[in-house]
C-alpha cells in the first residue's frame, strides 16, 4: 500500500471522510469510490435527507438512563449542570436523537422541544414522554433545524456539528435560533483522540470502512479548528471532557 493510501485508510478509521475526498477526488486511486460511498450525502442534498430521515438506525439510551442522562454522559452533566443555575423558559434541542435529553429535562420539569429528521427517534421518544406523562412541557418535532423558526432561550446542539455539510451555516442557523441574552451550548467530538472514536479505530480492520455506506461523521474538528469556526460568536466557555468531547457555550447579546 502506497502513502497515500495509507493517509486515507487512516483518515476514515478517524471519521475524517471529508479529508480523504479532499485527498483522493482528483486522482485515480482504488479507494476512491469507496470513500465517495462514505461522503456523497454531503453533496447530494436528497440523499443527506433520506440517510438521516429514513436509514440512520439511532440507538435508544438503556431505559434506566434515558430518563437521567446527566449521571451517565459526562456531556449532560456539564449541560444540566449550567441549565440548573438559570431560569430555562424553554429549551430547543436541535439533532435531539432519541430523545434522552428532553426525556431528563422532561423530568425535573424543563419545558423543551427536540427536533430530528429521523421519525423513528422522534415516535420513540414521544411514546417514552407520553408514557411518564410529561408530553406537555416536552415535545419532539420531526422536522429540519433550518425549516424552524421559533426563537428560546436555550438552543442546545450536541453532536451535530460533525454531521453537517456546511457547518459555518449550521452554526449561524442555531445562533439565529437563540434570542437575545440566551445560550447556545454546543458539543462535538474532538479530532484525533476522542475516547469512542479511537476505541473503534483499533477495533476495526484496515477496509472495514469500505462499505458503500454513507458516514455520520463528515469532519471532526481540533481546538484551533473549533476555535476558529466559533470565531464570530462571544464564547463563554471551552473546556473537554473526560470522554474527548469539546463543551462550549456561545452568548448572544442582550
Amino acid at each position: 500500500m502506497n502513502n497515500l493510501e495509507q493517509q486515507i485508510q487512516e483518515l476514515m478509521l478517524l471519521n475524517q471522510p471529508l479529508q480523504a475526498w479532499n485527498l483522493v477526488k482528483d486522482i485515480t486511486s482504488p479507494l476512491k469510490d469507496a470513500v465517495y460511498a462514505k461522503v456523497r450525502h454531503a453533496f447530494e442534498p436528497k440523499e443527506y435527507q433520506k440517510y438521516y430521515a429514513e436509514d440512520l438506525n439511532e440507538v435508544p439510551f438503556p431505559i434506566k438512563w434515558t430518563f437521567g442522562c446527566d449521571r451517565i454522559v459526562p456531556r449532560y452533566t456539564w449541560l444540566i449542570g449550567n441549565l440548573v443555575k438559570i431560569d430555562v423558559k424553554h429549551l430547543l434541542d436541535i439533532g435531539c436523537g432519541t430523545g434522552e435529553l428532553g426525556l431528563t429535562l422532561g423530568i425535573l420539569e424543563i419545558p423543551s422541544t427536540g427536533l430530528n429528521l429521523n421519525i423513528k427517534s422522534i415516535k420513540y421518544a414521544q411514546d417514552l414522554a407520553k408514557e411518564k406523562n410529561i408530553d406537555k412541557i416536552t415535545k419532539f418535532l420531526n422536522i429540519d433545524f433550518f425549516d424552524y423558526t421559533t426563537q428560546h432561550d436555550v438552543v442546545v446542539m450536541f453532536e451535530l456539528l460533525e454531521h453537517l455539510t456546511n457547518p459555518v451555516k449550521g452554526l449561524e442557523k442555531a445562533f439565529h435560533l437563540v434570542k437575545p441574552g440566551g445560550s447556545l451550548f454546543l458539543s462535538t467530538p474532538r479530532a484525533g483522540d476522542n475516547e469512542g472514536i479511537t476505541r473503534n479505530k483499533w477495533v476495526q480492520k484496515p477496509n472495514s470502512w469500505a462499505d458503500g455506506l454513507p458516514s455520520g461523521h463528515l469532519q471532526l474538528f481540533n481546538e484551533d479548528e473549533l476555535k476558529t469556526l466559533l470565531k464570530p460568536y462571544n464564547m463563554t466557555q471551552f473546556l473537554t471532557d473526560i470522554m474527548g468531547h469539546f463543551l462550549l457555550e456561545v452568548k448572544k447579546s442582550e
